[in-house]
């Protein structure tokens, strides 16, 4: 259960945050989720990436289909992917490691202030 609720939280927490700060916003959102939220670290990477995917795969596809798919379709002509919805999937995966990455980091930062507070005790 909260497996699906860290996805959920990270995804509506990372839009929150997306209006006010730059594109790395959805890592803070994972991170915050991920180390209130206590999960072993592979589920905390998991959802993590899978919030990322979601998120950036579903924010690149409105903001490209806002202008009709045209510029996806020339970023991909320039960089060499070839087309447009390459692209959409390569930022998707990009979106899904940097919040799996920083998911796992919070969940590893709360892990270790647990273990610090158990041994002064």
């Amino acid at each position: 259960m909260k497996f699906y609720l860290s996805i959920i939280l990270i995804i509506l927490l990372g839009v929150g945050l997306s209006f006010f700060l730059p594109w790395w916003s959805l890592a803070i959102a994972a991170f915050v989720v991920e180390f209130l939220l206590h999960q072993h670290a592979f589920k905390a990477f998991l959802a993590s990436f899978i919030a990322g995917l979601i998120f950036w795969g579903g924010w690149s596809f409105w903001i490209d289909s806002a202008n009709s798919y045209i510029m996806s379709t020339r970023m991909a002509d320039m960089i060499g992917v070839g087309e447009g919805y390459l692209l959409i999937i390569i930022t998707m995966i990009l979106g899904g490691l940097i919040a799996g990455l920083s998911g796992w980091a919070g969940q590893s930062i709360r892990n270790l202030f647990a273990k610090t507070s158990t041994e002064e005790e």
